[in-house]
């Protein structure tokens, strides 16, 4: 991630998800915060208490289309927005790095994962 959104770390959610967990969905929603308007590029957050999950487990993320309290569904339908994960630990979890591509955005957004 750039430089110049170094405070997007600070900002970012630790999430703990539990749904699915050690079993054969291993799946969740988290909710990825942009920060208040006018928001920035990027945000970025730690999914934690996997502990089944492997250095070698392939993760993959998608837009929910379920609101949050600053974005419709409608919203999530259409903002172009392009999720990657880094920082797999087996044992513990992965993190989640988002990229707004038309520029900014602002407010939370959810995203569901998946890892197998």
């Amino acid at each position: 991630m750039p430089a110049g959104n170094a405070g997007a770390d600070a900002d970012a959610a630790t999430v703990r998800a539990t749904i699915g967990a050690g079993t054969a969905n291993n799946t969740g929603l988290a909710v990825l915060d942009f920060g208040a308007a006018p928001g920035r590029t990027e945000a970025n957050l730690v999914v934690t208490g996997q502990a089944n999950i492997l250095d070698t487990s392939v993760v993959n993320t998608f837009a929910s289309l379920a609101s949050t309290a600053d974005h419709s569904s409608d919203e999530h339908r259409v903002e172009a927005l392009r999720f990657k994960i880094g920082s797999i630990v087996a044992g513990v979890g992965f993190t989640i790095f988002a990229e707004c591509l038309k520029g900014i955005t602002w407010g939370r957004w959810n995203v569901y994962w998946t890892w197998i």
